[in-house]
């Protein structure tokens, strides 16, 4: 089992990609902490599981499969109490052994 501890810089930048299309941005450590605890309602159960994980020069990229149950409708037509499944890629970009980009692809 992978086991990973990595800081955050400060002014780390974070973009969301659905579908090929940005859904969510931000830049600083407290939007991006805004964002994600903004989404832990959304779903009500979820795991995800690493299926690849390759590292490069500055970057670690890391694929997943994901699988949620929504605990809220989303505006996309989704309903509470449905199953999301999708895979997924994460790009973690490093300078001086922090993460200063993280992009999130699904």
């Amino acid at each position: 089992m992978l086991k990973v501890c990595w800081h955050i810089f400060i002014q780390i930048e974070f973009k969301n990609i659905s579908n090929g299309v940005e859904n969510a941005h931000t830049n600083g450590i407290e939007k991006f902490s805004e964002l994600a605890n903004n989404s832990i309602n959304i779903f009500s159960e979820r795991k995800q599981k690493i299926t690849s994980y390759r590292e490069s020069n500055d970057a670690v990229n890391v694929e997943i499969n994901f699988r949620g149950i929504l605990a809220i409708d989303l505006p996309i037509g989704l309903k509470a109490r449905e199953t999301l499944i999708m895979n997924g890629k994460s790009t973690y970009v490093f300078k001086d052994n922090l993460i200063i980009s993280l992009v999130d692809e699904s």
